[in-house]
């Protein structure tokens, strides 16, 4: 038999504060204690803070700071779950007085108009590499198309000057 505790225990949390570059930008952060890490506790967490930002406080913009370190990877793909997008990644612009050493940091965001039409949006890749060989295979299509497109033109012109030539 099992017992269920109702006890409520302190686990981490998210916070909201206001960017100081520009009205309607908000920046979100959180702290999940390492042995309920993998639950999806963060992203439930980050989907109601984000529901809050949007549609109670009216804000245009959530944007997430991902400092390089070992929970990278979860941090990432509980964002990009919720359709934050990656902006960008700066090497090497945080120092951790803790660490003694410089770390890169990932920026993401989500805007109000992607948080309304989160249920339509394809989620992001968690990796650049994934990132690129999706834009990849997109280019590579649009490519087919294009050289589908010019033998198209080029066949029909063929014709129009066969029969040009014939009269």
């Amino acid at each position: 038999m099992q017992s269920v505790s109702t006890k409520k225990r302190f686990i981490g949390f998210v916070y909201l504060d206001r960017a100081p570059e520009s009205e309607g930008v908000l920046n979100v952060g959180m702290i999940i204690d390492p042995a309920h890490r993998g639950w999806g506790y963060a992203r439930d967490a980050l989907d109601q803070v984000l529901s809050i930002a949007f549609e109670t406080l009216k804000c245009h913009r959530v944007q997430a700071r991902i400092v390089e370190g070992p929970y990278k990877a979860n941090t990432l793909k509980a964002v990009t779950q919720l359709k934050f997008t990656h902006e960008g990644t700066s090497r090497k612009a945080f120092f951790s007085p803790h660490l003694q050493e410089w770390k890169d940091v990932t920026y993401l965001a989500i805007l109000d108009t992607d948080w309304v039409m989160r249920d339509s949006i394809q989620v992001a890749p968690l990796t650049l590499w994934d990132e690129m060989f999706v834009r990849h295979e997109k280019e590579r299509e649009d490519l087919l198309r294009w050289q589908k497109w010019e033998k198209t033109k080029a066949s029909f012109a063929d014709r129009v000057s066969q029969t040009v030539s014939a009269n």
